[in-house]
């Protein structure tokens, strides 16, 4: 609040009159002096009186506002700090699953020696159809191991660097496997096909093959061991004038969301 100069000077008349009525022996001018002081003080100490206070909680508010936003940074570091934890937790429980899952092959066919690899690369336009692994010769890794998912085939080594190598996919277009459809025992050779998928041909006309066959690896050749599952029968093709029949296969694992994979090193 602004005075004016004559209500300044108003203010400062009364002023000096009330000193000199404290000094001065009292007396009834004095006396009068001092209450008619008192009178025009009163409203002026009340109207400073709010504004100090105001003043003073303003910068309370101020100080206030001041530690919420370090207390507030503060909470926003320990969120970010249990966001990072968790998502770790997240990734070490997926780690976990695969392992455990691949622990169940590694107990029933203890003469496999696997090192596990984390695919760090893919066939861009799923043309080619391979993937990149970031173990290689460093790591015992050779051309033509076989590489595999809780027993179920994916492909083979195709190109060997010291530290990553090429997978060469079972679905890859020139990809042939010698196999045998479990439960009536046919023979047949699996190819790839564009799109992640399978066929398998060359299967006897006499043969029985019905739609959720297993087909697995014969063992025939160097490259696949015995009992490696490929995938299973979705459609079976027959034709009368034909000698053989064949029959389309879906893989039982997702090639395309793969992340950890494993290869058969003896």
């Amino acid at each position: 609040m602004k005075f004016s100069r004559s209500t300044q000077i108003f203010v400062l008349i009364i002023i000096v009159l009330i000193l000199a009525s404290i000094i001065w022996p009292q007396n009834p001018m004095t006396a009068s002096i001092k209450s008619a002081g008192v009178f025009v003080i009163n409203p002026i100490k009340k109207v400073t009186g709010k504004m100090a206070r105001g003043i003073g909680d303003f910068w309370n508010n101020i100080k206030d506002i001041k530690k919420l936003s370090e207390v507030n940074k503060g909470l926003e570091k320990e969120n970010q700090k249990l966001i990072l934890k968790t998502s770790r937790i997240k990734e070490l429980e997926h780690e976990n699953q695969i392992l455990r899952a691949q622990l169940g092959f590694i107990q029933t066919n203890p003469e496999y020696e696997l090192v596990a690899a984390e695919v760090i690369g893919r066939d861009p336009n799923n043309f080619l159809q391979f993937m990149t692994v970031n173990k290689g010769s460093d790591d015992g890794i050779k051309k033509e191991m076989p590489v595999i998912v809780e027993g179920y085939l994916l492909g083979k080594i195709s190109q060997v660097d010291k530290r990553s190598a090429k997978v060469f996919l079972i679905t890859n277009p020139s990809s042939v496997v010698n196999a045998f459809i479990e439960e009536s025992r046919a023979t047949g050779i699996v190819r790839g096909q564009l799109g992640y998928s399978l066929i398998i041909e060359s299967i006897s006309q006499e043969a029985k093959v019905k739609l959720g066959d297993t087909v697995i690896t014969s063992g025939l050749g160097e490259t696949f061991p015995k009992g490696l599952v490929i995938g299973k029968v979705d459609q079976v093709e027959e034709r009368e004038a034909e000698v053989f029949k064949k029959a389309t296969v879906v893989p039982i694992i997702d090639f395309s969301s793969l992340e950890v994979v494993f290869v058969i090193t003896n």
